[in-house]
């Protein structure tokens, strides 16, 4: 972002990873990198929303990326696919009660395996049809594709957790993404 001369200000609850506590904290490039956000590990996007309007009390974000339903898919609930784009749609509701003018990308999720990759093509298959649903003229709501050309063997960790190779990728794919909104956001009260 900094690199295409945006400045932008990260919102969330969090500054630090998952494996911090255990680790020591990565050596970023730029130390005044701001790293607040919102990511929970393990939780499905039912999970989040049901804490998002609590987290959205702290800070009123003015551009959302939301890459949810790897953990819907591993928890092997029963119709994961439908039930996300539910939780989704859902979510996007609580960041436009928030912020009524909210961009928000909705990311494709990153494939996994064999056994999962068929929820998840499932998954993203309606991402599409949900953003174009919820698109409104002056709250966007676009997709990114996490999926198409991202290789579990080379660009993840575990299988399913980007490595600083997969982090790349997806930073590329939620950069082209985001750009469109930077060029037109206006600062969050």
């Amino acid at each position: 972002i900094k690199a295409g001369g945006y400045t932008v200000k990260f919102v969330g609850s969090f500054t630090t990873l998952k494996d911090e506590t255990a680790n020591p904290a990565p050596v970023y490039p730029d130390a005044t990198y701001d790293r607040h956000h919102e990511g929970h590990w393990g939780w499905t996007a039912d999970q989040v929303f049901a804490q998002l309007p609590t987290w959205l009390k702290g800070y009123t974000p003015g551009i959302a990326l939301v890459h949810l339903g790897s953990n819907d898919v591993a928890s092997g609930l029963a119709g994961a696919a439908k039930t996300t784009i539910a939780d989704l749609r859902d979510i996007v509701g609580a960041l436009r009660a928030k912020n009524p003018n909210v961009f928000v990308i909705l990311a494709q999720i990153v494939p996994w395996d064999d056994f999962r990759n068929p929820v998840i093509t499932s998954l993203n298959s309606m991402v599409p049809a949900l953003a174009t649903e919820l698109d409104k003229p002056d709250s966007r709501v676009v997709t990114v594709d996490m999926y198409a050309g991202f290789n579990c063997a080379t660009m993840t960790h575990d299988t399913l957790h980007p490595n600083e190779i997969g982090e790349k990728f997806m930073a590329d794919r939620w950069f082209k993404a985001l750009e469109p909104f930077l060029k037109i956001a206006k600062p969050c009260p």
